[in-house]
């Protein structure tokens, strides 16, 4: 025989199980850091924000959000502008370094990298 449920019933409500929290937490984490980069955080920033989020989910988020909706890049740019006006100042390999807080091999890179454009 079937149960057919009368208007006076009560719907129960079951506990979700540890797979649907685990879903559920995963999904609320994915939202938050999707709008944190709509936002314009860096990566670094949603990182800081949600301590236990690797990388590469962020940077996965972020593609997600390019090719979805055609997100503006965030990351950081302009280290190498950056460089060329301070060598141009005269400045050594180390204090641009200190100054952009970079390594001095990055300087280097961006050094190499605009003598040969």
């Amino acid at each position: 025989m079937v149960h057919r449920r009368e208007r006076g019933d009560a719907v129960t409500r079951r506990e979700p199980t540890k797979y649907e929290e685990h879903k559920l937490g995963l999904a609320r984490l994915t939202s938050s850091v999707r709008d944190g980069l709509r936002d314009g955080l860096t990566i670094a920033a949603v990182m800081a924000k949600h301590p236990g989020v690797s990388k590469r989910f962020v940077e996965e988020q972020r593609a997600y959000l390019k090719q979805t909706e055609g997100l503006a890049d965030t990351r950081r740019t302009g280290t190498g502008a950056e460089v060329a006006r301070l060598t141009a100042l005269g400045w050594s390999a180390q204090e641009i370094a200190d100054k952009l807080t970079v390594s001095r091999w990055t300087v280097y890179i961006h050094r190499r990298k605009q003598n040969n454009v």
